[in-house]
Order: structure tokens, then C-alpha cells, then sequence
């Protein structure tokens, strides 16, 4: 035996190790091409006309047959019985050497059937991985001259199965990856249509309801119109109550539709990445901003002024920064008693957090003297369609100083309430400054 393996080591393994490790390292071809060509190579070694390569189901339970001389059955799966030769290999992870299978005590044929192989001899051999763990079985039966297979082919064969395993075990998990890889590829790309049609689905969507809102404007316009004309005509008194329902409930859902499109062109700056940020002059923009609120004001009896307000430079976008100012004073003014003040003042602060862009930031205040917040809708009244006990007789929407808030988080600052000093409400937004 000595013998025989000093004789393997230098002639067997040089020429069938190479031809059979340069097979399976060969991954231009398909795992079950390298193992059928291999046990051609080995097969034709030892003289054996049939043999199969069986390798662990993923349950398990059951061996397929991933190589045979017999190609018909390449692809079948057998539940692993331990009564037979395959499952006895397989469990017990023991190589048998079977001279002649008609005499053996456990796996000769029960009475009145026949071997199914042509001769009485065969080789079983299991296949180790890593971990000594069995995943897979080598068969070898009938000689080329029918004679018993020897201690020599059962070692031959012994040897291949010790070269095979881990390639075969490391080519079994490059194809289970590779398939994992394009069952993965298939689901990113049926994920990516799908999020196309739903992108296209809301896309339509938004537009048709932009559409739609934008449409409305025309025909309530009219309708304002000539009820404001129906006032100036004069009516009676019952009919003056119901004109200023029907006028305010329309000035309400006009109100509504531009806060609608104004929404709608914050999500189109923010999906389209429009809104360009950079150093902006804060206080030209502010005083624009007053100037036109001032008709309003003083219709209602109020004072608006700035405080505190040099001239400072803020991060921002001059477009979104206008109308987060128009929407903070008009929530002011709202709610803001006839002979009320609204002040408008802001600070240069120095930033502590180690994760902020810049050094300084510019806090700005928005003051009223209000009715002022309950303490628990503080957080909440930032939130869409949240109006305050306060709210009850003004006429909103509950959606201006939700855009406030998505504006300030587009600029990348920070917006809450305060209660301001004396009653009323303190709107403060915070901003980086390049100063």
C-alpha cells in the first residue's frame, strides 16, 4: 500500500490532480460540466464504467445528482435513506469498498430480487467539507472487466474525493452566491420599475391636482368678484348675512388654494433641487416683506416695526426666505387684536454644536401680543392643518406655519414658539450666517 501511494504521489496526482483542479477552477464553465468531466477523468482511472457524483440539497434531507455517466439522471433528487449504500456513506461519513454486493451482510439484495448493477462490485465514497462535515457522495460501479474493484482504485478514488471537496464546496458556494446575485439583480430591477410607475403615478397625480387648483382660481375669483359687487350695490339686511358667508367662505378656500400651491412649488424646488442656497441680505428682504403687509396692518389698526435689526447675512434662498417671512408676519397679524404691535428683530449668536457648517447663526424673532400658545400645541402647531383654541372666529387654514416649517428645514435652520414677554407669541427661526 506504501507502494501504491508513493507511486500515486508522483504519477496520479500530477496527472489527474492538475487536469481535474484546472476543471473546477474553471469557472467559464457550469459547476455540473466540471464535475461530469472530472469523473470522466477519474472514472476512466480506476476502470469503472458507471459513477455519480451526489451532492447535499439545500433541505438537507436529500442528495441530487449533479454528474453521471448516465446523463438522464443529472438533476434528480433522492431522499437519503440510511438503509442504502448512498445514505449509509453519507451519515456515517464511511467510504466503502464493496467486492462483491451479493455476499455483503447489509446491502446484499433481499431474496428473489437482483443486484441492479451489471457486475458485484462498487465504491462509495463521501465527500468532506471544511468543517468535516459530509455534502456529498462519490459512486463507482462495474469494471471494464467485470473484476472486483481493489484496495488500489478504492484509495484512488479516496484521493479525488479529497481533492474535489473543497473545490467543490467552494464551487458550490460561488454558484449559490452567483444565482443569490442575480435573484438580487432581478428583484433591484423589478423594485426600480416599480418605483418608476410609482413615481410616474405621483408625478400625474401631483400635476393633475396642481392642474386642477390652479384652475379653480379663475372661476372663485369671479365669484369674490361679484359678490363684492353684490355688497357695493347694497342688499338687505337678511341677505348681508348670508353674502358675508358666502364671501368669507370663499376668500377661505381661495386662501386655501394658494397655500395648496405654495406647497405644491415647495415639493417641486425640493424634488427638482432648485432652491439655491447661499449668502442673502437679511434686512433689505424683511423690510420688502413689511412694506407690503403694511396696507393690511393698518387696516386692522396695527403697528408693525423692526427691533433689534442690523444688517446681517444669512444661508438661505431669497425667494423661500421672502415667503417664510410673509407667512410668519401674516400669521401675526391674524392673531394680532386692533391696536396690537408686531416686532420683527433678530441676533447674531455664536454656534456651541461641533457639527454645525458655520461658526455663527442669526436668531430671528417674530413677536406679537396675541392671544399666545397652550404650552401642549407648541410642537404640534407646526404640524399641517393644526389650529389652536385660540383660532376659533380668525379665519386660516392651519397650514401657513406648516410651510414656515418645511421652509426653515429646506434652509436648513430651526423654527419653534415662545411666549413672548407680556402675553403673545414669539416666533423664532434660527439660521446659519457666513459672517
Amino acid at each position: 500500500m506504501n507502494t501504491f501511494k508513493e507511486s500515486l504521489s508522483d504519477h496520479t496526482k500530477p496527472e489527474a490532480l492538475q487536469s481535474v483542479v484546472r476543471l473546477l477552477t474553471d469557472n467559464t464553465l457550469a459547476l455540473k460540466v466540471r464535475l461530469d468531466r472530472s469523473l470522466d477523468i477519474i472514472l476512466k482511472k480506476i476502470g469503472a464504467r458507471r459513477g455519480s457524483v451526489m451532492l447535499k440539497s439545500s433541505d438537507e434531507n436529500s442528495l441530487r445528482v449533479e454528474a453521471s455517466t448516465n446523463h438522464n439522471i443529472i438533476g434528480l433528487v433522492q431522499e437519503i435513506y440510511p438503509e442504502s449504500i448512498s445514505g449509509y456513506v453519507y451519515y456515517n461519513s464511511t467510504p466503502l469498498l464493496i467486492e462483491n454486493i451479493n455476499q455483503h451482510d447489509k446491502f446484499r439484495p433481499r431474496k428473489g430480487r437482483s443486484s441492479s448493477y451489471k457486475t458485484a462490485s462498487l465504491l462509495c465514497v463521501p465527500l468532506q467539507g471544511a468543517q468535516k462535515n459530509t455534502i456529498g457522495v462519490i459512486n463507482c460501479s462495474d469494471r471494464d472487466d467485470d473484476s472486483p474493484f481493489t484496495s488500489e482504485d478504492f484509495q484512488v478514488l479516496q484521493d479525488y474525493a479529497s481533492w474535489i471537496s473543497p473545490l467543490v464546496e467552494n464551487s458550490c458556494l460561488m454558484d449559490r452566491l452567483a444565482e443569490e446575485k442575480e435573484r438580487y439583480k432581478a428583484l433591484v430591477r423589478e423594485l426600480e420599475l416599480k418605483q418608476r410607475e410609482l413615481l410616474i403615478t405621483y408625478t400625474e397625480r401631483t400635476e393633475l391636482v396642481q392642474m386642477v387648483v390652479h384652475d379653480f382660481k379663475s372661476p372663485l375669483s369671479a365669484v369674490i368678484s361679484n359678490l363684492d359687487l353684490l355688497t357695493y350695490m347694497g342688499v338687505s339686511r337678511e341677505q348681508d348675512n348670508v353674502l358675508k358667508t358666502a364671501r368669507n367662505g370663499a376668500s377661505k378656500l381661495f386662501e386655501m388654494i394658494d397655500e395648496f400651491l405654495e406647497i405644491a412649488r415647495l415639493d417641486h424646488w425640493q424634488e427638482e433641487n432648485t432652491c439655491r442656497i447661499g449668502p442673502v441680505e437679511l434686512l433689505p428682504i424683511v423690510q420688502q416683506v413689511i412694506e407690503e403687509a403694511r396696507p393690511t396692518t393698518s387696516s386692522k389698526g396695527l403697528s408693525i416695526s423692526l427691533g433689534k435689526a442690523g444688517k446681517v447675512t444669512v444661508m438661505a434662498d431669497s425667494t423661500l426666505l421672502s415667503h417664510l417671512f410673509s407667512n410668519l408676519i401674516s400669521n401675526a397679524v391674524k392673531y394680532t387684536c386692533e391696536g396690537g404691535n408686531i416686532i420683527i428683530w433678530w441676533e447674531t449668536l455664536e454656534t456651541r454644536r461641533a457639527g454645525d457648517r458655520y461658526s455663527r447663526i442669526v436668531k430671528i424673532a417674530v413677536q406679537d401680543n396675541g392671544p399666545g400658545i397652550p404650552d401642549n400645541l407648541k410642537q404640534k402647531i407646526f404640524d399641517r392643518f393644526i389650529r389652536a383654541e385660540r383660532d376659533k372666529g380668525i379665519q386660516g387654514t392651519g397650514i401657513g406655519l406648516f410651510i414656515c416649517n418645511r421652509i426653515v428645514t429646506m434652509l436648513e435652520g430651526h423654527i419653534w414658539v415662545e411666549d413672548a414677554p407680556g402675553g403673545g407669541s414669539l416666533f423664532c427661526v434660527t439660521m446659519y450666517s457666513p459672517d
